[in-house]
C-alpha cells in the first residue's frame, strides 16, 4: 500500500507513521518552497475549519491554523506578537466581526436620487423581494425602486 501526501506536515508526523510499521519518505524544503507550502497549508486548514461539524472539531482545526500562522510569520521574519498588535489596531480602527455585518454594496447620493430606490432597504413595509434587493431588476428598474422609505437607511 502507498499513500501519497505531497504536503507540508508537522515535524513529528514521520515518526508517528514509522510507529505504525510504515516508512515515511520526506524531504527538507528550501526556504522559498517552505513559504509556498505554508501558504498551501493555510488554505488546507481554513478549508478543514469550514468543513468541521462541531465545536471540538472546529477548535482542533483552529489550533492547526494558528500553528501554521505562527510558522508563516516566523519564515517571513515576523514576530507573532507584531501580528497580534496589528490585529488589535485594525480592530480599534475597523472593528471586529461581532455585529455579523454583511456589506452588500455602497451607493452615493446621486445613485439614490437617480434610481429612487435602494439595494439594501430594511424597511419592513418594502415589497421588493429579497432576491431583487441583492441585485436583480424589476420592470427595468434597479432593485428597491418601489421602496417608500429607502433614504433613511443609507449610512455614511
Amino acid at each position: 500500500m502507498r499513500k501519497v501526501f505531497n504536503k507540508l506536515v508537522r515535524d513529528n508526523i514521520p515518526k508517528i507513521i514509522e510507529k505504525e510499521n510504515l516508512y515515511a519518505l520526506t524531504r527538507t524544503l528550501s526556504d522559498d518552497d517552505y513559504d509556498i507550502a505554508l501558504s498551501e497549508k493555510l488554505l488546507e486548514e481554513a478549508t478543514e475549519i469550514i468543513n468541521a461539524s462541531d465545536k471540538e472539531e472546529i477548535t482542533y482545526e483552529l489550533a492547526d491554523l494558528l500553528e501554521v500562522m505562527h510558522a508563516k510569520a516566523k519564515v517571513n521574519g515576523i514576530d507573532f506578537s507584531d501580528v497580534e498588535e496589528y490585529r488589535k489596531r485594525k480592530k480599534d480602527i475597523k472593528g471586529s466581526f461581532n455585529n455579523k455585518t454583511f456589506l452588500i454594496c455602497s451607493v452615493d447620493k446621486k445613485y439614490v436620487d437617480e434610481n429612487s430606490g435602494c439595494l439594501t432597504c430594511i424597511n419592513e413595509s418594502c415589497k421588493v423581494t429579497y432576491n431583487e434587493k441583492i441585485g436583480y431588476e424589476k420592470d427595468g428598474k434597479p432593485a428597491g425602486y418601489y421602496c417608500l422609505g429607502y433614504k433613511p437607511y443609507y449610512k455614511k
